[in-house]
């Protein structure tokens, strides 16, 4: 987000950004048992207001003030994004017959390529459209899809 401000001034894309950790702030907050004043709700708010802050400068200001900072919000650093926890815990597994898609399952991200073709194999979908026959080949993309060639 911000390369998307600084380097190409495409300001739709940061806000666009910005919209997603607030529905994603919001989402968090209706969880049975969250509080709006737990840590991580905080740190998320925090981080909201300093990357609106280019773009909104007095109602960030303001609002990094009512939150009890007691520096600008224009000394504090940009967020740093930490790859670990933007990792997703499941993707949507493309299973394909004669590499036509068929079905689509959701799998753990740390599926092996065994697992996933051991997963597409056992589909309901797919053992449909097998009748039984075996598998010619068995082409699998690690984390994307199993192609199924009968």
């Amino acid at each position: 987000m911000v390369a998307d401000i600084n380097n190409h001034f495409h300001f739709n894309t940061a806000i666009s950004a910005l919209m997603e950790l607030s529905n994603a702030m919001g989402d968090f907050s209706e969880r049975p048992g969250a509080r709006a004043d737990s840590p991580v709700f905080r740190f998320a708010f925090d981080a909201l207001v300093r990357l609106l802050a280019p773009m909104t400068p007095h109602l960030s200001e303001e609002l990094w003030e009512r939150t009890g900072h007691d520096r600008s919000v224009f000394v504090m650093p940009l967020p740093k994004a930490d790859p670990a926890y933007t990792r997703d815990e499941t993707f949507d597994l493309v299973i394909q017959v004669n590499s036509k898609i068929r079905a689509r399952e959701t799998v753990a991200a740390e599926t092996d390529a065994e697992g996933m073709k051991a997963i597409a194999l056992a589909h309901p979908r797919i053992q449909e459209i097998l009748e039984g026959r075996t598998p010619k080949r068995v082409v699998v993309i690690q984390n994307r899809l199993v192609n199924i060639v009968v």
